[in-house]
């Protein structure tokens, strides 16, 4: 980077109130050493060298001098370092957790399946004479199975409720 391109975005950021200290001595020195400037930059001498000097009040700029700002060509803007840190950071931190959390369903899933085979490995429906062993078919008969099973239940404690209340009533 030239010394012109960095004294260029010091005052850029000087004009901003974004400059440190350090950066505005800087650009004191640099408009101070006497050096010849280019055209854009030659108003800024004396602003500068005030500053230099400690800005006493009897030698403040003429007031009618214009000193307009430095206007640079646009540019893509640079995102700082820093933020980009944090964006990868964040997208990493993300991903991790997304992976961890599709991972730890996937065995959730896997080992309920596992479980479901187990639970099934020797159920068989017979049809028409055939045996029949895919989960998919055998699922429904034994849905069915249990839920007829339960019925009869409820009409088993319902008969025996009925003959406590017979016996009681006797």
């Amino acid at each position: 980077m030239t010394d012109q391109h960095r004294i260029e975005q010091l005052l850029e950021r000087f004009f901003d109130a974004s400059t440190t200290r350090a950066e505005e001595r800087e650009l004191e020195a640099y408009f101070t050493s006497g050096r010849q400037l280019p055209d854009h930059l030659a108003p800024y001498r004396e602003m500068f060298g005030w500053y230099a000097s400690g800005m006493p009040d009897e030698e403040l700029p003429d007031e009618r001098a214009v000193i307009s700002p430095v206007v640079l060509p646009p540019q893509r803007e640079k995102r700082p370092r820093r933020d980009s840190i944090r964006w990868i950071t964040w997208w990493t931190s993300a991903a991790a957790v997304a992976a961890l959390i599709i991972g730890f369903g996937w065995h959730h899933h896997a080992e309920r399946l596992e479980g479901m085979e187990m639970m099934f490995a020797e159920s068989y429906v017979i049809r028409d004479g055939l045996v029949i062993t895919g989960q998919a078919e055998v699922q429904p008969e034994i849905d069915a199975a249990l839920l007829e099973m339960e019925l009869l239940e409820m009409e088993l404690e319902e008969a025996q409720y009925s003959l406590q209340n017979n016996d009681n009533g006797l």
